[in-house]
């Protein structure tokens, strides 16, 4: 469902939207939970990415965002 969300996020507001951003990280978390930690780290990396285009350095889900890649790094 979640790369289903992420198909239709990208379809309606482009690659680089922030909304979709929501959708890849969510997308991670489930890669993440299931041991994939190859492709969790590329959606997480590519959610920092947008995140970091739209909002200030020190915004909140920015932070979360790469508490998660840091989290994934040290497993």
């Amino acid at each position: 469902m979640h790369e289903r969300a992420l198909k239709i996020d990208e379809a309606a507001f482009g690659p680089d939207h922030p909304n979709v951003a929501r959708s890849i990280n969510n997308l991670a978390g489930v890669y993440y939970a299931q041991g994939n930690f190859t492709d969790a780290r590329v959606m997480y990396e590519r959610t920092l990415i947008i995140l970091k285009n739209f909002l200030p350095p020190d915004h909140p889900n920015i932070k979360l965002v790469q508490g998660n890649l840091d989290s994934l790094n040290e497993s």
